[in-house]
């Protein structure tokens, strides 16, 4: 369900009068998102294991997902997690798996074992997005806050910062070469190094 809230004032006060719409609706007053029930999303391999994948499940009940790992050959399903994160869980070589929790000090970045066990924070102040494994699965790059130009942070595997970065790639990129970022969003799709923020391809939607 997505919530709007429009809000009428004529002067800079705290008062305000707020009507809440349910949801967005198009010119003939019908639903234009729709969310059903149950749904999966957000897949990702094993990269020890192509027969393992995990995704997160919803079933409407509760405002919770479960992160559901599965095992395409033995058909074994097992519940690693459940509570409310967003982004894809990253799953690393090392048989962590990086989640974006929302906890009671906002988004931080935890990791799990891919058994479901050692639930770990790596980060406590909040406003903490978007974590990524490098490809040997040692160092994470995620985005802080919201910054202009934005601010990511590389920290190795147990959260200990290692610097402040530039560059770091949208919520669907993926860090899975010894040098690149691949990153895309509506704007186009850049392939870029993280350090020097050197761009090695970039295609925007404008085609340049």
């Amino acid at each position: 369900m997505v919530l709007f809230a429009q809000c009428n004032k004529d002067k800079l006060e705290p008062e305000r009068e707020c009507i809440t719409h349910e949801r967005l609706t198009n010119g003939f007053g019908q639903p234009i998102f729709f969310t059903e029930f149950p749904y999966y999303d957000m897949p990702y391999f094993n990269p020890n294991n192509s027969d393992e994948i995990i995704y997160r499940f919803a079933d409407g009940t509760l405002p919770k997902f479960d992160l559901i790992k599965y095992n395409l050959k033995t058909k074994e399903k097992q519940t690693i997690y459940t509570g409310f994160f967003n982004n894809r869980p990253r799953w690393g070589k090392n048989n962590w798996i990086l989640l974006n929790i929302n906890d009671s000090l906002g988004y931080n970045i935890y990791k799990i074992q891919d058994s479901g066990e050692e639930l770990t924070p790596l980060t406590t102040s909040g406003n903490c997005f978007n974590p990524k494994w490098d490809i040997n699965s040692e160092k994470i790059i995620f985005q802080f806050a919201f910054t202009t130009p934005t601010k990511n942070i590389l920290m190795n595997e147990y959260g200990v910062f290692l610097d402040t970065l530039l560059c770091g790639g949208s919520v669907y990129g993926s860090w899975q070469h010894p040098e690149l970022i691949a990153s895309g969003t509506f704007l186009g799709l850049s392939v870029f190094n993280p350090i020097s923020c050197e761009a090695k391809y970039k295609y925007e939607t404008n085609g340049v």
